[in-house]
């Protein structure tokens, strides 16, 4: 058996308190980070295929943080202090998992607006090909009025030559 002298031994409780104490500071910050994720989440096209795959990670990894935050939660001061090594290690496992699925989301976005560009293109040269400009299918009679602000046609306008430019 290893014999620790007491100066070492408070050294290692005072480091282990330290530990313990961020991650209270942890879990705290990884409660506010699953919050943000969770007020952007309902803004994800989530009939995107794009965005299965990733969401899924991301749903099983933020599972691994509930657990993890509950498992710091209801316990004595006493198991939290002999368990604070080990939560350390596994809030950085967790929240680097997490990271990982999110910088992914940037890419998918990406994806689908170009594919959702590209089904704009597809119709408008439909459009182009068999009729008269989008803007013609509008009637600036049967639009309302606003006074403060733009026209239904120049909307259309504007749209159809961002169209144009971007399926040329």
């Amino acid at each position: 058996m290893v014999r620790v002298d007491a100066g070492g031994l408070i050294s290692m409780i005072i480091q282990a308190a330290e530990t313990a104490h961020r991650n209270k500071k942890k879990c705290k910050r990884l409660a506010h980070r699953v919050s943000m994720i969770a007020d952007l989440l309902p803004h994800l096209q989530l009939q995107d295929p794009e965005v299965a795959l990733p969401l899924s990670g991301l749903e099983d990894a933020l599972r691994e943080a509930h657990g993890l935050v509950l498992s710091c939660q209801g316990r004595s001061a006493a198991y939290r202090f002999i368990m604070a090594g080990r939560h350390a290690e596994r809030f950085q496992d967790v929240q680097g998992r997490i990271d990982a699925y999110l910088i992914v989301f940037p890419m998918v976005s990406h994806i689908a607006i170009t594919r959702r560009l590209d089904q704009m293109c597809h119709i408008q040269r439909q459009l182009s090909a068999n009729g008269p400009p989008a803007i013609a299918l509008l009637s600036t009679e049967a639009a309302p009025e606003v006074e403060d602000g733009p026209h239904i046609s120049d909307v259309v306008t504007n749209l159809e030559r961002a169209l144009k430019l971007a399926c040329s």
